[in-house]
């Protein structure tokens, strides 16, 4: 099978936006704040002379760091954005395993393992899991220092001497002594500062960060976004298996249409990453018992032109961003985001519109029940007849999925 060049890094950092987006709306973390977390944490790898691969790997698990929450806030009724800063953070333990979980095979650089499970550990042992000092794993506490302090003093707003007392108070307490001198030394420096601005931190991330580049095939490359599937989907009760539901259809559809493995699995992986712009849509608007108003329907179609912009970052994934964000144009080009008609939208991203349709009509929503096939089917034929999506895969293909469970 074919294997190409992939850099996992690069990967994440592409897609690092849309896993902000569910910190801001779960904890009212700042923007870009997985990417400050990085930079931070790499600064710091670099000041303790750290391997290289435990660089390029502080730097995915720093944009990894906090990928629990949704799964987190799905398993509780509780609504932590009612909290303050500081008690959101306190309070949100199983993220820490959940996270820990989700990226446990990951093809990371290192060996390094625990390191977002124990992210939230404080030196002194007054974390969640009780481990002191060199227990903790010592990305995680690297990690650590930079997250919670972004989270309560938000570094894009420049307090210089805030943080650094803050830092200077909690050495030996919450942060190790050693990682925060380390801290302190990097901040010494005006350039540190300016990096950290939102207008800055792409490009200085960037030009610091370690590649992880492994060669994989379209399939190990697949079994890395499956990870965002169950982050996707956690982003509302209402979805739970809108994502892994897609992808089960669309390999069927790939078998029925003969599609070789390569294609398949590029596929796949479309499905897979085809709603990551909805994590930049805020819960209350998922979740609405009611139809939508107008504006609200504006910040929803807008997630298919975060996914694009997300997937044209990474490199090899041409074909499969227009797929993956494709799946709500229409064929007489009144759909979304860019009105793309008949003539710019190839076979697969007209399949997996169809199949994206199939999977949301037959799934509860917050304002109606999932359809049965019989009306589903309804529903996506008067589509095809107004020209909306393609009739000869509605007729040709759907009557196929008649019979699986769903």
């Amino acid at each position: 099978m074919e294997k190409i060049n992939f850099d996992i890094n690069q990967f994440l950092q592409a897609i690092s936006f849309a896993i902000d987006f569910v910190e801001i709306d779960i904890l009212g973390a700042s923007q870009n704040h997985s990417r400050r977390v990085a930079y931070i944490s790499l600064r710091i790898a670099e000041e303790l002379g750290l391997s290289e691969q435990d660089k390029s790997d502080i730097v995915a698990f720093s944009i990894m760091h906090d990928n629990g929450l949704c799964e987190e806030s799905l398993h509780t009724e509780f609504d932590f954005r009612n909290l303050p800063q500081l008690r959101r953070m306190e309070g949100l333990k199983e993220h820490c395993i959940f996270g820990e979980n989700n990226i446990k095979d990951y093809p990371l650089a290192g060996k390094n393992k625990n390191i977002v499970k124990y992210h939230h550990e404080n030196w002194d042992g007054s974390g969640f899991f009780g481990l002191k000092e060199d227990e903790i794993p010592l990305l995680a506490q690297i990690i650590g220092l930079a997250d919670f302090v972004d989270n309560v003093y938000h570094f894009e707003k420049e307090r210089k001497k805030e943080i650094k007392d803050f830092i200077i108070s909690n050495k030996g307490k919450r942060f190790s002594p050693q990682i925060a001198e380390a801290f302190l030394k990097v901040a010494s420096h005006q350039k540190f500062w300016l990096d950290l601005k939102n207008e800055f931190i792409w490009i200085a991330l960037k030009s610091h960060a370690v590649p992880n580049i492994k060669q994989l095939t379209w399939k190990e490359i697949f079994s890395i976004t499956k990870v965002f599937v169950s982050i996707i989907d956690s982003k509302s009760r209402f979805t739970g298996r809108h994502s892994s539901g897609l992808i089960e259809k669309t390999k069927i559809a790939c078998d029925f249409y003969n599609f070789d493995e390569t294609t398949t699995q590029k596929m796949l992986i479309a499905a897979s990453l085809h709603d990551l712009g909805k994590l930049a849509v805020s819960s209350d608007i998922l979740e609405k018992p009611a139809k939508l108003n107008a504006a609200e329907i504006n910040v929803m179609k807008a997630h298919t032109y975060y996914t694009k912009i997300a997937l044209s970052q990474i490199e090899h994934f041409d074909e499969i961003k227009n797929w993956s964000a494709n799946h709500h144009e229409k064929l007489n080009g009144n759909g979304y985001p860019e009105g793309l008609a008949a003539d710019r939208l190839c076979f697969n991203s007209r399949l997996l519109a169809c199949l994206d349709i199939f999977q949301a009509l037959t799934e509860n929503r917050p304002y109606r029940k999932g359809m049965k096939f019989e009306d589903a089917f309804a529903i996506m034929k008067k589509l095809a007849k107004q020209n909306d999506i393609d009739a000869e895969i509605v007729n040709g293909f759907i009557p196929q999925l008649k019979n699986i469970a769903f």
